[in-house]
C-alpha cells in the first residue's frame, strides 16, 4: 500500500514533470490523462487482492465474466466519450472501469468469503500522506522544476513521508521485516 500511495501522489501532483521527463515537452498534453488513470489505476491495484482471493475460492469463471464485463463496459464508455474528449475521455473511460471492477470485486469477495481485505492500517496511511503533500505542493509552487528540481523535491517528498509512516505507527512487524530481509539482501550482495 506504500508504494502504491508513493506512486499515486507524485504522479498526481507531477504529471507535467513526470510526462516531460519520460517522453519530452510534446506530451506533456497528456498530463490530465495520466492523473485520471493514477486514480483508476490506484483503486484497481489496491483491490488486487479481492482478485486473488476471489481465485483461491476455485471461483475463476467469475473473474472471467469479471473482465469480459468490465471489458464491454470500457468500451463502450471510449465510444461515447473518446470522440468528445479525446485522451482524457479515454482515461476516464479507463477509470471509471476500473473503479466498476473494483467495487464488483470487492462485493464478490464479501459474499463468498464473508470478509472485506480492507484494514485500518491503510486509511491511516492515507490520512498520513496528506501532510507530505501539502508540502510538496507548496514546494512545487516555489521551487522552478525542471528536471533536476523534480528528482529532488520528488525524492524530499519520498523522505517526508518514510518520516512521517515511521513517526505515525503505520508499519507493523509485517513491514518491518520486510525491511529487515531487504537490508540483509543489499548488504550481502556487496
Amino acid at each position: 500500500m506504500v508504494k502504491k500511495t508513493i506512486v499515486f501522489i507524485i504522479l498526481v501532483i507531477f504529471p507535467e514533470e513526470i510526462i516531460r521527463l519520460l517522453f519530452g515537452q510534446q506530451y506533456v498534453v497528456a498530463s490530465k490523462a495520466l492523473v485520471i488513470l493514477s486514480i483508476g489505476g490506484l483503486f484497481i491495484t489496491t483491490f488486487t487482492i479481492t482478485n486473488q482471493l476471489i481465485l483461491m475460492t476455485g471461483k475463476s469463471k467469475i473473474i472471467l465474466y469479471n473482465l469480459i464485463v468490465f471489458s464491454i463496459v470500457n468500451i463502450l464508455l471510449n465510444v461515447l466519450f473518446v470522440p468528445k474528449y479525446g485522451i482524457n475521455g479515454a482515461a476516464v473511460a479507463t477509470s471509471i472501469s476500473y473503479f466498476g471492477l473494483s467495487c464488483v470485486l470487492l462485493l464478490e469477495t464479501k459474499h463468498y468469503l464473508s470478509i472485506i481485505p480492507l484494514r485500518r492500517k491503510m486509511l491511516r496511511i492515507l490520512v498520513m500522506s496528506i501532510v507530505p503533500t501539502l508540502i510538496i505542493i507548496f514546494l512545487k509552487k516555489s521551487v522552478p522544476l525542471n528536471n533536476v528540481g523534480f528528482i529532488i523535491v520528488a525524492l524530499f517528498f519520498f523522505l517526508i513521508y518514510i518520516i512521517g509512516l515511521f513517526v505515525t505507527g503505520c508499519l507493523d512487524e509485517n513491514d518491518f521485516t520486510i525491511i529487515k530481509r531487504m537490508k540483509g539482501n543489499y548488504l550481502l550482495r556487496k
